[in-house]
């Protein structure tokens, strides 16, 4: 019986490292990317500005997305996931009523610099 005990006392360590790791990966491929510096954080907060002020005036998100790609140079898979879910999160924002344009963008240049670039909260993704 001792042995049964060890056997069952590993496994169940080893399923619970197991899970760990699927939690901690799952989290991680959900989060959000960050802003790499507060010069990105106030260049996104910008981005925001515009995206939620294009929402507050009805803009569909193709025109929205055609707009922003006529404003700002978007490269790298890292800065168009970052300015999708900005989108994403600035028509919530708006339809909200929680606030303008500005007060959306100002919040999130604060979130942005003071959580050093997460911004998790902000886009509604997993920290």
């Amino acid at each position: 019986m001792s042995a049964l005990k060890k056997h069952f006392h590993w496994v169940t360590v080893a399923f619970a490292v197991a899970i760990a790791f699927v939690m901690v990966w799952a989290t991680l491929a959900y989060a959000a990317p960050k802003a790499r510096s507060s010069e990105e954080c106030m260049a996104y907060a910008d981005l925001a500005l515009v995206a939620a002020t294009l929402a507050k005036h009805g803009m569909d998100g193709m025109q929205t997305k055609a707009m922003l790609a006529d404003i700002y140079t978007i490269q790298g898979d890292h800065s168009k996931e970052m300015a999708r879910l900005i989108v994403e999160s600035s028509k919530h924002y708006i339809s909200l009523k929680s606030g303008t344009p500005r007060d959306y963008a100002r919040m999130f240049a604060e979130v942005c610099v003071t959580q050093q670039g997460n911004v998790d909260g902000l886009l509604g993704t997993a920290s």
